[in-house]
């Protein structure tokens, strides 16, 4: 999805725990992008984090959901934790992640649900 949007002359900021992965794509795109590691089951650091592309880039324009946890295991299996991970971070990081961006989404000239 991030090589789509790229290929579309987007500016790109990549959000995620791996530092040296995120630079290692970030490099790889058509267009000049920003990386940025950060843990977005922390809204305050989800809300530092958010400070660099802005003043890099401007204006977002799209936050692609790049962050999730997948296990594949049998439900019946007693992995609480790992189910726990599952729903923390593509759950309840995506909503952080949103809440923390709503300013620059609903600045956006696309009409608004809202």
């Amino acid at each position: 999805m991030i090589g789509e949007v790229a290929c579309r002359s987007a500016r790109v900021a990549l959000r995620g725990h791996k530092k040296r992965d995120l630079d290692e794509q970030a490099v790889s795109l058509p267009v000049p992008a920003l990386a940025v590691e950060v843990d977005i089951m922390d809204p305050a650091a989800l809300r530092a984090a958010a400070r660099p592309p802005r003043q890099g880039l401007g204006r977002l324009s799209a936050v692609p959901g790049n962050e999730g946890v997948a296990e594949v295991r049998p439900f019946a299996d007693p992995g609480a934790p790992t189910w726990q991970a599952v729903i923390d971070v593509n759950l309840t990081g995506s909503a952080h992640t949103s809440h923390t961006l709503l300013t620059d989404l609903r600045a956006l000239s696309w009409p608004s649900p809202t």
